[in-house]
């Protein structure tokens, strides 16, 4: 029983470990594909169909995704209110709280291998008691 909670939690280690890594090794692409979110979730708002960007308008207090005049005289309730593009809110946000996620990440897998070394160690102490 132990052994498997080891394991999962190794997997979990895993998990975390690859995040990170994917994380770091496409930070670049991560400005680009907001962006592409952004236009694509903005032209189905312009339709109708999405909810998402009036969602992203009020959380983030911003107005399409360069500003208002994404949406031509046809703008948004939170257009009136805020004049700063999303794309620029949301990268501001990323880098803001970047370096808190890598630590947090970090302590998470720290805190992981921590408690597979715990559960390999009480492993052991229990298979040496019954051989005693």
């Amino acid at each position: 029983m132990l052994t498997t909670f080891a394991v999962l939690i190794a997997i979990i280690f895993i998990l975390d470990i690859t995040a990170i890594v994917l994380g770091f090794v496409y930070r670049d692409k991560i400005p680009g594909l907001i962006r592409s979110f952004l236009n694509s979730e903005l032209e189905k708002s312009k339709a109708g169909y999405s909810k998402t960007m009036d969602a992203i308008e009020s959380l983030f207090l911003c107005c399409g995704v360069d500003g208002p005049s994404d949406y031509g005289t046809n703008y948004t309730q939170n257009c009136e209110a805020y004049d700063q593009g999303c794309d620029a809110k949301i990268q501001d946000t990323i880098v803001r709280y970047s370096i808190i996620l890598f630590v947090i990440a970090l302590g998470i897998a720290i805190f992981t291998l921590a408690t597979i070394v715990s559960a390999a160690c009480v492993v052991s102490g229990i298979k040496s008691y019954a051989a005693v």
